[in-house]
């Protein structure tokens, strides 16, 4: 599993799986069912099944419980997750525990709804403060722990000579809706650029949709399908020193095949409005998708 990790920051492990889609979206409250294994039922709240909070309880979920827990799900009430619930798993207690949880304070105020999208204005080169650098969430976590949706600028770089290949060998920064920012010494072989791909919303590499469970909450919380986007044109800083140690100017942009719409997952980050030089001693934080060592 190589999930999205901070350096210097943060050392966290995930569980991630490959999964279908769910059998059921976008279904309202209460409304009639299938589960994932094919028992009719209800679809309802999380903490009003049983079956799926005892799931999510578990002390150690396996790649069996995610997929069930992310197929399960069927709608949403008031940005909270519905399951469908097998009629036999059902409480008596439902309908007292639907009007509770559906005002209960679970905190998504800062959370982008991750099925709308936004357009950023495509006649500006770069996005304005408000339109970047926001990191979307649940606000769930303590500050040690990855969030699903930390990092929404993370650019997965892919540059192989076969099409469909899967392996990525370099990171980078969304910085507007057409660019992505990443290493010269990456993209300076011109022989890979015919195939080459950025891969937006990533969280997990060996996950088809990322997904997370929130025991303290009996929650879960899956993120949309990473997409992957063509590089339209590359552009390598004219004095890139590729033979030096260390190499000067080792920075590149990538031009889009077309714009990319923000979502909770895809958001590009801010770059500083004035030239900024760090302190000698200021630490700095890197993200991508490197071995943990944790």
């Amino acid at each position: 599993m190589k999930s999205l990790i901070v350096l210097m920051v943060i050392c966290a492990s995930v569980v991630a799986g490959h999964w279908k889609a769910p059998r059921n979206s976008g279904m309202p409250y209460n409304a009639t069912c299938i589960n994932p294994k094919r028992d009719a039922g209800r679809c309802i709240l999380v903490q009003e099944c049983p079956i799926v909070l005892a799931t999510i309880r578990k002390e150690n979920l396996h790649m069996d419980d995610i997929s069930f827990l992310y197929q399960s799900e069927c709608g949403k009430l008031k940005r909270k997750s519905l399951v469908c619930c097998p009629n036999h798993s059902i409480g008596t207690s439902a309908a007292a525990a639907s009007s509770e949880e559906a005002s209960s304070s679970f905190d998504t105020s800062n959370r982008v709804d991750g099925s709308s999208t936004a357009k950023l204005d495509q006649w500006k080169l770069l996005p304005t403060p408000g339109d970047c650098g926001v990191q979307p969430s649940y606000q769930l976590f303590g500050e040690n722990v990855t969030k699903l949706d930390e990092q929404p600028w993370t650019a997965l770089v892919h540059f192989g000579n076969l099409p469909y290949e899967t392996t990525f060998e370099c990171g980078g920064a969304l910085i507007s809706s057409r660019y992505v920012l990443t290493a010269a010494h990456c993209v300076i072989d011109r022989s890979k650029w015919s195939n080459l791909t950025v891969r937006l919303g990533e969280w997990d590499t060996e996950a088809t949709v990322d997904c997370i469970a929130i025991q303290d909450y009996n929650e879960f919380y899956c993120a949309d399908p990473a997409v992957d986007v063509p590089v339209e044109k590359v552009f390598i800083h004219e004095q890139y020193a590729r033979h030096q140690r260390p190499q000067l100017n080792d920075i590149a942009l990538l031009r889009l095949a077309q714009p990319v719409d923000t979502t909770a997952w895809i958001r590009p980050v801010c770059l500083p409005e004035r030239p900024v030089l760090p302190a000698a001693d200021e630490v700095l934080i890197l993200a991508g998708w490197g071995n943990n060592g944790c």
